[in-house]
C-alpha cells in the first residue's frame, strides 16, 4: 500500500469518526438523529482532514505534549475558519456560526472548540494513531486495496451527488432573494411609516428591523428547501442555523439604513423647526 492509499485510509477512517461525534452531540442535544455534514454517507470531511494534517506534521512532536496541543489548536482552527469562509462565498451562506460565544473570531471559530481540537491532536497523535497504524498493517494488503478503492468510488459518487445539491442550494438561494428583494421593499415602506411617527428613533430598533428581514429570507429558503427531497431537506437539518449571505440583500440592507437615517434626519430638523416657532 502506497502512502496516498494509506493517508486516504487515514482521511476516511477521521472522517467517519467526526460524523460519529457530531451525530452523538445533536443525539445529546435534540434528541433525535440527523446525518451531519455536507455529504450524504456517514463522514464529515473536515475532521478527516485536520486529523490527516495533524497525522503528517505533528507525529514528530508526539512528546511534547504542549508544542503538540498548541499547533492542533492553530491548524484546526485555521481549517475551519477557512472552511468556513470558502463555503461561504461559494454557496452564499453561513452554515455555522459561533458569534453567541464569548471569544470568537468573526462567528466562524471560538475558543471553546479550538481548545478541544488542542485535546484532540494530543489524542490521535498520542493515543489513536499508533493503535490505529497497527490495525492496518495486520489487514491484508490486496484485500485493503480493494478496500480502499470502493471506498473512494463511493465517496467520490458522494461528492458529486452533494456538490450538485448544494449548487441548486445556491442557484435557488438567488432565485429566493430576487422574490424577497421586492418583500423587503414592502416591508421597508411599512416599517418606515410606523417608525418615523416618533421623533427619534434608536440604531437598536433599525438593527433589529434589519435582522429581521434577513432572517425572513432564510426562514424562506428553508421552507422551500424543506417541500424538496430528502436530499435538500437532509442539508437544512444538518445545520440549523444556516444564514444566508447574498450581496444584493446587503445593498438592500445598507438602502434601508441609508433611507432611516435619512427620514430620522428630516424628523429631527422637522421638530426643531417647530420647537423654535413654538418658543416665538
Amino acid at each position: 500500500m502506497n502512502n496516498i492509499e494509506f493517508y486516504f485510509l487515514i482521511f476516511i477512517i477521521y472522517a467517519i469518526i467526526g460524523w460519529i461525534i457530531e451525530v452523538t452531540l445533536k443525539l445529546i442535544e435534540k434528541h433525535k438523529f440527523i446525518n451531519r455534514g455536507f455529504l450524504i454517507g456517514p463522514y464529515c470531511p473536515i475532521y478527516g482532514y485536520g486529523a490527516l494534517i495533524m497525522t503528517i506534521t505533528l507525529s514528530k512532536y508526539q512528546n511534547d505534549l504542549f508544542v503538540l496541543f498548541i499547533m492542533s489548536i492553530f491548524i484546526c482552527s485555521f481549517l475551519e475558519y477557512i472552511t468556513s469562509y470558502v463555503m461561504e462565498k461559494l454557496f452564499k451562506a453561513r452554515w455555522w456560526d459561533y458569534s453567541n460565544y464569548k471569544i470568537n473570531l468573526n462567528g466562524r471559530i471560538c475558543l471553546n472548540n479550538s481548545v478541544l481540537f488542542g485535546l484532540g491532536g494530543i489524542v490521535i497523535i498520542k493515543l489513536v494513531n499508533p493503535i490505529l497504524f497497527s490495525m492496518i498493517n495486520q489487514i491484508n494488503v490486496y484485500n485493503l486495496n480493494i478496500l480502499i478503492i470502493i471506498i473512494f468510488v463511493i465517496y467520490l459518487i458522494d461528492n458529486i451527488i452533494s456538490f450538485n445539491v448544494i449548487n441548486n442550494f445556491r442557484k435557488e438561494t438567488f432565485l429566493l432573494a430576487g422574490d424577497s428583494t421586492e418583500l423587503i421593499s414592502q416591508k421597508v415602506s411599512k416599517e418606515t411609516k410606523k417608525l418615523f411617527n416618533k421623533v427619534k428613533v434608536s440604531s437598536d430598533l433599525i438593527s433589529v428591523k434589519i435582522n429581521e428581514l434577513r432572517l425572513e429570507i432564510t426562514n424562506n429558503l428553508k421552507k422551500s428547501f424543506n417541500s424538496k427531497n430528502y436530499l435538500y431537506k437532509r442539508l437544512i437539518k444538518a445545520y440549523p442555523n444556516l444564514e444566508t449571505r447574498i450581496k444584493n440583500n446587503d445593498k438592500i440592507i445598507k438602502e434601508v439604513i441609508s433611507i432611516l437615517k435619512e427620514r430620522s434626519d428630516k424628523h429631527v430638523a422637522k421638530f426643531k423647526r417647530s420647537t423654535k416657532k413654538n418658543q416665538k
